[in-house]
């Protein structure tokens, strides 16, 4: 009667989800605390908005598309206060001599730091360029990357990086 939206609860269910802290360093030099989690109610998830609660309370709003029951979904918590993320790169283009092939050397430092009192696992996931033409040859130059990565058919390199409270390191 006052024109304002109402909220009608319509049913509840618990759901265990396993979380982990992501990192895109080419989009977001933030590191996300995300979780998934599967619909373990007999109803369907609307498409809407979702309130985000942790430990100490609100956190923020997110939405979620729909979800069918027993059907898992992702949602997002928020920077991690305590990690910080730094990328750089350099471009390198070689002309060969005898040919008219160019070769260009793509080079990215990640530097990850951990502020908090306790030890954190972070997934950093990073995109590289895969050719769609027999003469364009994208490799990983695995000298000289360190930790080694998971590379999918996408082009996603994926490292877990373990890092101690208040420590450093670079990838």
């Amino acid at each position: 009667s006052d024109g304002r939206p109402n909220t009608v609860p319509l049913f509840e269910f618990t759901a265990t989800p396993r979380t982990r802290l992501v990192a895109y360093p080419e989009l977001e030099l933030r590191v996300f605390l995300t979780s998934l989690q599967k619909n373990e109610a007999k109803f369907p998830i609307l498409a809407g908005p979702v309130e985000l609660l942790l430990q100490n309370g609100f956190v923020g709003w997110t939405k979620v598309l729909f979800v069918a029951p027993g059907e898992e979904f992702k949602l997002s918590f928020g920077p991690d206060s305590t990690l910080r993320l730094a990328r750089t790169e350099r471009d390198r283009t070689q002309d060969a001599t005898s040919t008219d092939w160019k070769t260009n050397t793509k080079t990215v430092w990640l530097y990850l730091s951990s502020l908090g009192d306790e030890a954190k696992t972070v997934e950093v996931i990073e995109r590289m360029p895969v050719s769609e033409l027999e003469q364009v040859k994208v490799t990983l130059g695995t000298k000289r990357t360190t930790p080694k990565p998971k590379v999918d058919e996408n082009g996603f390199a994926t490292w877990e990086v373990k890092l101690e409270p208040r420590a450093q390191t670079q990838i």
